[in-house]
């Protein structure tokens, strides 16, 4: 299991993300983070969005195997 906490400080980004190594072994989990945050809040993506279009972007890299993510997004002012 890779488990890291990655924050954000302004504005909050209340979201969990769950990915396979297909993910977070080509990318770093900065970047896997940054990019569902700004698909998001700044493209207004609901989760089911954001989580395919990662693995639709994922998917097209030469080395993709095994490709899968689940994005949650959480109520402002959760701690997980």
């Amino acid at each position: 299991m890779h488990l890291v906490d990655i924050t954000i400080s302004t504005p909050p980004y209340p979201f969990l993300l769950v990915a396979s190594d297909g993910i977070f072994g080509e990318i770093s989990d900065l970047e896997a983070v940054c990019a569902v945050a700004d698909m998001h809040f700044h493209s207004g993506l609901d989760a089911q969005s954001c989580a395919e279009k990662l693995v639709h972007e994922m998917a097209k890299l030469e080395d993709s195997d095994n490709v899968s993510c689940i994005v949650v997004l959480l109520e402002p002012g959760i701690n997980v």
